[in-house]
Formats: structure tokens, sequence, C-alpha cells
């Protein structure tokens, strides 16, 4: 179910497959979602979920705008609540496919969950890593009006630094420019969702990156490049 890829300096895990389950469980909204590393220093991470606790601070770390992921009028791919409409409301395929030469690797990850919301939707999202760069395209085409939010979590260990149309990125040996292609990135320091946790029971902080945009077909691309 989940791969993890490596090319040049970087490495990605993210989750292959994902089948519909029509049972209560407790899985996180992150097929689209992934982590990434270069030299094997985290760069963008997944937050784990510090606890099952209601009261706790970190009870809804499952949900998409805790992972690398978007949300599409402010719903996900699959529901957020089972067993509360029929069956076709809730059934989704979600997959992936790679196409790797000597100058990149691509990983298509396509689902047809949001069409639960538009079915004239037609989306996939793209990821792209090369040499000094690292991208993800979220393309969208559709006949109607939407709202996407993009979230990007950094590791704690890295400095952030917002300029006007990109984020700076600082660890103790690499430096990195992280931008989008429609030049609205919004760092978010002060929100439930920039906690994290390594293990259970255990709470941190880490910066991160949203973009919101509206559109009725677009495809929008944010990259970390490697200075």
């Amino acid at each position: 179910m989940w791969e993890k890829i490596n090319f040049k300096n970087w490495d990605i895990i993210y989750k292959q497959s994902e089948d519909y389950i029509d049972t209560p469980n407790h899985s996180h909204f992150d097929f689209l979602s992934f982590m990434l590393f270069y030299k094997k220093s985290p760069i963008l991470i997944d937050c784990g979920r510090g606890s099952y606790n209601k009261c706790n601070v970190h009870y809804d770390a499952y949900m998409p705008k805790y992972h690398n992921t978007i949300t599409l009028d402010e719903l996900s791919y699959k529901p957020y609540h089972y067993n509360r409409y029929p069956r076709e409301y809730y059934e989704h395929s979600s997959y992936t496919k790679k196409i790797i030469n000597d100058s990149s690797i691509n990983i298509e990850m396509i689902t047809d969950g949001f069409n639960r919301i538009d079915d004239t939707l037609k989306y996939k999202r793209i990821i792209s890593m090369m040499e000094d760069v690292f991208k993800v395209t979220d393309c969208f085409t559709s006949n109607n009006a939407h709202t996407v939010k993009n979230f990007f979590h950094f590791h704690n260990s890295l400095k952030v630094k917002s300029y006007d149309d990109y984020i700076e990125l600082l660890n103790i040996d690499e430096k990195f420019k992280f931008s989008n292609s429609t030049k609205n990135l919004e760092i978010i320091t002060k929100n439930k969702m920039n906690h994290n946790s390594n293990e259970y029971g255990n709470i941190a902080l880490h910066p991160v990156a949203v973009s919101t945009n509206n559109f009725i077909s677009i495809n929008i691309t944010h990259q970390v490049e490697k200075l």
C-alpha cells in the first residue's frame, strides 16, 4: 500500500492505492499525501496522530488539513463520516501510476472521490522528481466553480522565511525555495494543524504552508527547489 522511491537526493513515501471501506475505521485522509526527504533529511512530513482523546488538540490529525494534500470546497476525496448516506456516495477508486526515466520520476495520483461533489470534475495529482526540483501539480477540469486548498507541512528543523512570492527553507546544510504557480502562499503557525506527533502522547509544533484558489479549470503547481 505504501511505497518509498528514491531519485538523486530525493526520497518520497506515498500511498500507492486506497480501497473503499464501507465500515467505520480510523484511516487517515492521506491518499494524495506524501513525505519528502532530501539527503535523508525531512522536508515535508506526516503529522502522525498524538491522541484518540476527543479533548486532545491532536485528535483531528486524521483529517486532510494535517496532511500534504488538498480539500475541494472544504471536503476531502472521501467523506468525513460513513454510514450516513447511500453506499454510492462513499464509493471511490484511488490509485497511482509511475513514469520513470533517466532525468525524472513522475507519479500520477488519480482518484474519482471528488465526483460525489461534482460529476463533471476530472482530477489528478502529478508528483515530479528531478535533480534539483520536486514538483506537485494538481490538475482540475470542471464545468463548475470550486475552491481548492493546498496544505504543506514542513519539518520543525527547518527555518522558514516568507517572501512576496515564495518561502525560503533552511536546515543546517541546505537551502530550498518553496513556491507555487499562483503566488499566494500563506505560512500558518498558530493553528491546530501546526501540531505533529512522532510518538503517541507527545506533541510538537511545525510550520504549515497553505494556498487557496477559486477555479473552474486550473493546474496548480507547488515546488521545492534546491538552491
